[in-house]
């Protein structure tokens, strides 16, 4: 007698047979024995589950005459020829070979007639392969066939039947059947054929054929060789090596080199299985199903019944599992995702597997992105100041929440008359017109202005005119020269002065005093515009009963930003407190000579000075140059 494989000759003949669908073959044979049955039944699953099985099967109960509560006899005539495959009144039809319309024509006639048994059987495998044409002619056949006529349509790809076949037919989604049903098949035919086998072995089989009946009797009839020609027992390593299945030993050392963080063993695992003939395509494959069971473990716990599917030791898996976060682990599957994907167009695939797994020994670096975000959280509090809620909308890196990089005017400045142990948490005051509003920062506190205040302007032709941008530099040069400065005077913007009770009697030393207690405070007060004090180099003294604060030539904008009332009146309050009354404040800018800076040297003598562009700033040079925009120079 010839030889049959294990899938033919072990192919199941009852609805019990058929492994992993109990559902199904329970519902067809109560259907069968209680006489409503489909004309049309659409089965769906991946390969190698039992949809052509189960077919033949309906097809032995529907015609078997001895049948028994929808169980065929397995004995007449009949059930033997439909097992043989040589029933004349059931068709097994091939739809990829049989596809066009004049094949679907031909079934549609030969409907028309009756057999020589109850029904006349039509099996359609791989029917989503039929064309367009031919489902638009088999449609009003499946919806009124004859009543001796039953259609089994099996497919692997359901989503490519169009939904008018569908909804004309009675579906079957066929499952995956379990690793342990599988083993405990394979187990029986081997017992069955005399051949010695390890469960380890027979576990490695089933775990490769990853549901598949059919595949897994495949291969043990592919390993039975070794047992016939050796006559030993059959091993885990010898299916290893035949298969080019990654053996549970060479798992466990590749798992533990992930958890350790460490490349070069996971590279030397991988040489060794390529050089005894593995496939880069079966080695992802078997690393994915192992950190499948890792992140089981990882989420479900150690008594979850999805660890019974994966078959792999849970000693081995816990310590993967407590070296990598979930992240890390969803990481390495995403990796190994890609780089399957990668491979298949791939001049030289080990390459990309040897990258994705020195990528996947640095999991362990990973941190969780709520961690981050904490981390971030946090350190923009300590930036804010340490105190109230972060700041809504952080400025861009490198641009001071200040500065109009566009040339617009000053932000609006909120600023404290002094500085509070709690401080409430006040609304933000409303932009001026054509002002930009700056970024909220919990060091900016709104002021109460409560004392009168007053602006008054050295030079008339300046009211109301904002200095910004490259028109109020001609306007600066042009009033120096009018006046005949010399390099010497600017012409400054309003100069703002903050009107109170001043102090009985102001003495220079008293005010540099003052000065230096309230530096600190005011940092908090007038927040980002601190920085634009400091970088004036401020000189107090006392003239005519005010203080006046001396700052180095800055730019027409900067210095507008210093000039605002509430600026004044903030500085004016904070000096109250050492001085005894809030004394009268004024801005004033002096020529580079005056502030004791050095000088711009032979090439510009006999030219006016000038205040320093903001655009010449670093901060805003560095700025541009991250926001890719076109550095503004003003004009000579």
């Amino acid at each position: 007698m010839a030889y049959l494989a294990f899938a033919r000759k072990y192919r199941p003949r009852t609805f019990e047979d058929v492994v992993g669908q109990e559902a199904i073959a329970q519902a067809l044979r109560s259907a069968v024995a209680s006489g409503r049955t489909a004309s049309v039944y659409l089965f769906s699953g991946s390969h190698g589950v039992g949809k052509t099985s189960m077919a033949r099967i309906l097809a032995k109960a529907l015609n078997c005459p001895n049948a028994a509560d929808g169980r065929p006899c397995l004995e007449c005539e009949t059930c033997a020829s439909i097992d043989r495959g040589e029933a004349f009144d059931v068709l097994e039809i091939d739809a990829a070979s049989n596809r066009s319309v004049e094949d679907a024509e031909r079934i549609r006639q030969n409907v028309r007639t009756r057999g020589s048994a109850r029904h006349k059987i039509y099996i359609l495998d791989e029917v989503h392969q039929l064309s367009r044409h031919a489902f638009d002619a088999l449609l009003k056949t499946f919806e009124e066939a004859p009543e001796h006529v039953r259609f089994i349509l099996a497919t692997t790809e359901l989503h490519k039947v169009p939904t008018t076949i569908r909804s004309r037919a009675q579906v079957f989604h066929f499952h995956r059947s379990a690793r342990q049903a599988i083993e405990q098949r394979l187990t029986q035919i081997a017992q069955a054929e005399g051949v010695p086998i390890d469960p380890a072995a027979v576990t490695l089989i089933a775990r490769r054929a990853r549901g598949s009946m059919r595949d897994a009797q495949k291969s043990l009839d592919q390993v039975v060789s070794l047992g016939a020609t050796g006559g030993g027992t059959i091993r885990a390593d010898d299916v290893g090596n035949l298969l080019g299945t990654l053996a549970e030993e060479r798992v466990e050392r590749v798992l533990a080199a992930l958890a350790g963080g460490v490349a070069g063993p996971l590279l030397v695992e991988l040489d060794d299985y390529l050089a005894k003939g593995g496939r880069s395509g079966t080695f992802i494959e078997d690393l994915q199903e192992a950190l499948r069971a890792v992140l089981y473990l990882k989420a479900c716990g150690p008594e979850s019944p999805l660890l019974e599917e994966v078959a792999y030791d849970q000693e081995h898996l816990a310590p993967v599992a407590q070296a990598l976060s979930e992240d890390a682990l969803l990481y390495a599957l995403t990796i190994l995702q890609d780089a399957e994907t990668k491979m298949r167009t791939a001049r030289e695939p080990r390459i990309v597997l040897e990258v994705c797994l020195v990528r996947m020994s640095r999991m362990a670096e990973l941190r969780p992105i709520g961690e981050v975000l904490a981390r971030l959280e946090r350190l923009e509090q300590a930036l804010g100041g340490g105190g109230g809620a972060p700041p809504a909308a952080p400025p861009p890196r490198g641009r001071p929440a200040d500065v109009d990089l566009r040339g617009g005017s000053a932000s609006d400045l909120r600023a404290s008359a002094a500085p509070s142990p709690a401080p409430a948490a006040p609304a933000a005051p409303a932009p001026a017109a054509g002002r930009r509003g700056s970024y909220a920062y919990p060091t900016s506190v709104a002021p109460d202005l409560s004392a009168r205040q007053v602006v008054e302007f050295d030079r008339a032709a300046r009211l109301d005119r904002p200095a910004a941008g490259p028109s109020a530099h001609h306007d600066a040069h042009r009033d120096a020269h009018r006046d005949g400065g010399g390099g010497v005077a600017l012409a400054p913007p309003p100069v703002a002065v903050a009107l109170a009770e001043a102090p009985a009697a102001l003495t220079q030393p008293a005010v540099e005093a003052a000065w230096a207690q309230v530096q600190p405070a005011i940092g908090d007060a007038l927040g980002m515009t601190a920085s634009v004090l400091e970088r004036g180099k401020p000189r107090v003294r006392v003239d005519q009963g005010d203080v006046v604060v001396e700052l180095a030539p800055m730019s027409d904008m900067l210095f507008a930003q210093l000039a605002d009332p509430q600026v004044v009146d903030a500085v004016s309050r904070l000096l109250a407190g050492p001085l005894g009354a809030p004394p009268r404040v004024r801005f004033r800018r002096v020529a580079q000579a005056e502030a004791g800076a050095p000088s711009a040297g032979p090439a510009a003598a006999g030219k006016p000075a000038r205040a320093a562009s903001v655009y010449d700033d670093p901060l805003v040079k560095q700025a541009q140059r991250e926001l890719a925009s076109t550095p503004v120079t003003r004009e000579e």
